[in-house]
């Protein structure tokens, strides 16, 4: 037994009597014609559809890196008022070890008479009452 008798037994046979081949064969649909003005509309409309997602695309695009910028920027100036607090405070200090250098060479008297830690309060507390008016200027700004 050759391998196409095996076969032959799991083939469906063709039955003549269920197909009519007089009959002709249905037609297939005819394909789809388009009008010039129909491809012409297709195409703008297509084209304008590509544009509107294009703008939306670059603008949400856009407000990603602004968003990312703005977060950059704040934490950079942050750090920049923590810079300026700490300068202010250095300039500070520099201010009052000056009035106190300042204080022991013209007026040694008065510096034996009351106590630094007081003279340094004074000091301090003049500082920080004028430290917003632009005319009182010590340390650092005196320079410029």
């Amino acid at each position: 037994m050759n391998s196409s008798t095996k076969n032959d037994g799991d083939m469906k046979k063709f039955m003549f009597d269920t197909n009519d081949f007089d009959k002709q064969a249905e037609p297939e649909t005819a394909a789809v014609s388009y009008s010039e003005e129909q491809l012409v509309l297709a195409k703008t409309q297509s084209y304008s559809q590509g544009k509107a997602e294009g703008l939306a695309e670059a603008h949400a695009s856009q407000e990603e890196q602004t968003l990312a910028m703005i977060t950059k920027i704040m934490g950079m100036l942050e750090q920049l008022i923590a810079a300026e607090e700490k300068r202010e405070l250095d300039s500070m200090i520099h201010a009052t070890k000056l009035a106190l250098r300042v204080t022991h060479k013209l007026l040694p008297q008065f510096a034996q008479r009351f106590s630094i830690q007081e003279i340094e309060r004074v000091i301090l507390e003049a500082l920080e009452v004028r430290k917003d008016d632009p005319h009182c200027r010590h340390g650092a700004d005196d320079a410029s």
